[in-house]
């Protein structure tokens, strides 16, 4: 999956020369609109690059988490295509209320149910980690993670997820939670509760955590580019 998901991060260069054919045939190009989405993405995929590069991560595991990524890759790439070929036009007044309305649906009710959704698989997930606790942590040992790294992965899960629920810092609320959770799937205590939080987390990162979040001093950190 991490060579797979190289090929789609090959796509950016894919892209540079799709739109370097199109000039050269004469044919109509856009200049892409800097995008929240497409520079969250771009941070996402880094860090899953050097996650699935870790000896301990089997190949299952960065199969499961390159397709939380891959997909909004892949969602993204071909909107933006679609834009840069000028095939599809943002300035267009019919397309701005199509997608003020999609962003309304998408950041408002979908965001908050995501963001619920993944704190109660965490709930799910830390129950049953704590019930088994004697397997979560043989588990661990097994893929050469220590007693004390265990100790701190819960204590991670138990406090960071109140606060993701109540919209405390929840990007990198958000962020810190994929430790607990990738180590909880690696250890096999807890997978459909594990992968439905990964991808949870990963829903949270890109749309934010919808309305009734309480804190949210990290947003700026994560939707400007630095230096802006």
């Amino acid at each position: 999956m991490a060579s797979d998901f190289c090929h789609c991060w090959a796509g950016r260069y894919f892209f540079i020369w799709g739109l370097a054919w199109r000039e050269r045939k004469g044919l109509p190009t856009r200049e892409l609109a800097d995008s929240v989405i497409r520079r969250l993405l771009a941070g996402m995929q880094r860090g899953f690059l050097f996650v699935a590069m870790w000896p301990i991560t089997p190949a299952w595991l960065a199969t499961a988490m390159g397709l939380a990524f891959v997909i909004p890759f892949l969602v993204n790439f071909s909107y933006d295509w679609l834009v840069a070929s000028a095939v599809v036009d943002p300035t267009a007044p019919g397309h701005q209320r199509l997608l003020a309305r999609w962003q309304r649906w998408a950041y408002g009710p979908v965001a908050l149910g995501m963001r619920l959704l993944t704190a109660g698989a965490l709930v799910v997930m830390i129950g049953q980690g704590l019930t088994h606790w004697e397997a979560l942590r043989a588990g661990l040992a097994a893929a050469g993670v220590p007693d004390e790294i265990a100790f701190i992965l819960v204590g991670m899960g138990l406090l960071l997820t109140p606060l993701l629920a109540l919209g405390v810092a929840p990007r990198l609320t958000a962020v810190l939670l994929y430790f607990p959770v990738g180590f909880s799937l690696l250890a096999g205590s807890s997978f459909w509760p594990g992968l439905v939080a990964m991808y949870g987390l990963t829903a949270v990162i890109l749309l934010g955590p919808g309305p009734l979040a309480l804190w949210q001093p990290e947003a700026r950190a994560f939707t400007q580019r630095l230096g802006s």
